[in-house]
């Protein structure tokens, strides 16, 4: 057994591990070291991945740092190998986090495109992020990445590297697309004029100094004329 295989080994077995006796929540450097080892060929194959999903639906609700787009990229392509309804808990977790403030807002877009793809029951999601009126912070978040984009939105709802105009993209994908009502529904959220009203009077209380210029300059030089006063 060569080194990373043991290394591999040993942190699935501490992911695995009950909480108690010495272990806690899930450590985000375990789990990254498992997702960037779980691709074809890699040192985590299909099943181990599937007996770990518990473990990482822990991780989104314990609060864990990791790289949880990449998490969400590998649900969806080794879905099959996961119990019934693997996927939609992950979602589930992810859906709450996202609702709770768990998550930076910059997360909002990765966690959108697999809630929509993942969870049966997304509507309800969508809506309470979309209109709730504690949610304002995400949605300027998610309008902003939106606008600064230049994708259309079905391409915009790509999942990281998996794409559904992708003839290469794997199966699983075809099989979790974003069902036309939920694309609708953002469709009409992002439409550029009411997106752009929702930078407007969002601008003064979300945009932070570290990003204000960025986001200006972006929408200044697709839209020259919106105004965006500090």
């Amino acid at each position: 057994m060569n080194a990373t295989t043991q290394e591999t080994r040993e942190r699935v077995e501490r992911l695995l591990a009950p909480p108690g006796n010495g272990h806690g929540a899930p450590g985000g450097d375990d789990l990254d070291w498992i997702l960037f080892r779980s691709f074809p060929r890699g040192a985590v194959d299909a099943d181990t991945f599937a007996r770990l999903v518990p473990t990482c639906v822990h991780a989104l609700d314990s609060g864990a740092v990791f790289d949880h787009e990449l998490l969400f990229v590998r649900l969806i392509e080794m879905a099959d190998a996961c119990a019934d309804g693997d996927l939609a808990e992950a979602a589930r977790a992810a859906a709450r986090r996202l609702l709770t403030g768990g998550f930076d807002p910059d997360e909002t877009p990765a966690v959108v495109r697999f809630v929509v793809r993942a969870l049966p029951d997304a509507d309800d999601t969508l809506e309470t992020l979309l209109r709730d009126p504690g949610h304002e912070r995400l949605r300027f978040f998610l309008t902003a990445d939106f606008l600064l984009d230049e994708r259309d939105l079905p391409d915009y709802l790509a999942l990281s590297y998996l794409r559904d105009s992708d003839p290469d993209a794997p199966a699983a994908l075809t099989r979790h697309p974003v069902p036309d009502r939920l694309r609708e529904r953002l469709a009409r959220f992002l439409e550029p004029e009411v997106a752009l009203d929702r930078i407007r009077t969002g601008w003064k209380r979300w945009a932070s100094a570290a990003e204000c210029d960025a986001l200006r300059d972006g929408i200044a030089a697709r839209w020259p004329h919106v105004r965006l006063d500090d």
